[in-house]
């Protein structure tokens, strides 16, 4: 049950996705009209089932998870909500075991991945790459395995460095059809996740960092 709702909530998200794509063709008037009615319902089922499975006791926790395997199965929603602009996917050879809910990493991705999409333009590139964050203080590449490193970059024209402060402000953006919460809410979640986000930008190549603490055998979060 809980699966068939989670493929639900993933239908919801690409027609949504794919809604906004058309009405980016179509010409004002009542097809924008009913584009908009379309993702509007769409974005409701897909609050509704994500309220579904965040109510199960089950699902509620937080376990070990591997960060590769959560992208990989969500991979169809990411690559149809970037559309037409090109994605690359660089994940790193070995489990990046993590103590989250799947949510959580969802809800990380997509929004890092929506807001690369909205920077880019034309051939614009998204890529996404997970990594080993070596603690270099205790060894470099001989040291420990401290963190899981999810990155999300584009090749749009970059945040402006007055800008960049203020980027993880909830509500704060810089576009019109924005509403400022995405960046806000990847900072909330990492942090919840005992992580951290960075960002790093300069034209054509804007790097949205994401260190969640690696774990091979650990108990919830509370």
């Amino acid at each position: 049950m809980a699966q068939r709702v989670h493929d639900l909530r993933n239908e919801f998200l690409v027609i949504a996705a794919c809604a906004e794509q058309i009405a980016e063709l179509v010409p004002g008037g009542i097809g924008q009209q009913r584009l908009a009615e379309l993702m509007r319902h769409a974005e409701e089922g897909e609050l509704v089932s994500r309220q579904v499975l965040t109510s199960r006791p089950a699902l509620r926790d937080r376990r070990l998870l591997n960060l590769n395997h959560v992208i990989m199965n969500a991979w169809t929603t990411f690559a149809a909500v970037i559309g037409h602009r090109r994605v690359q996917l660089h994940l790193a050879g070995e489990p990046l075991r993590v103590v989250a809910r799947i949510a959580e990493i969802e809800r990380i991705v997509l929004n890092l991945v929506l807001n690369a999409r909205d920077a880019v333009t034309g051939d614009g590139v998204v890529t996404i790459e997970t990594a080993i964050e070596r603690d270099a203080a205790a060894g470099g590449e001989a040291g420990p395995r401290n963190s899981a490193r999810l990155t999300v970059s584009d090749t749009g024209p970059g945040v402006p460095l007055h800008v960049q402060p203020r980027i993880f402000e909830p509500l704060f953006t810089t576009r019109d059809s924005g509403t400022g919460l995405g960046l806000s809410s990847v900072l909330y979640t990492a942090r919840q996740l005992r992580g951290s986000v960075s960002v790093q930008s300069r034209r054509g190549d804007t790097r949205v960092t994401v260190l969640l603490p690696l774990a091979e055998a650990a108990p919830p979060i509370s």
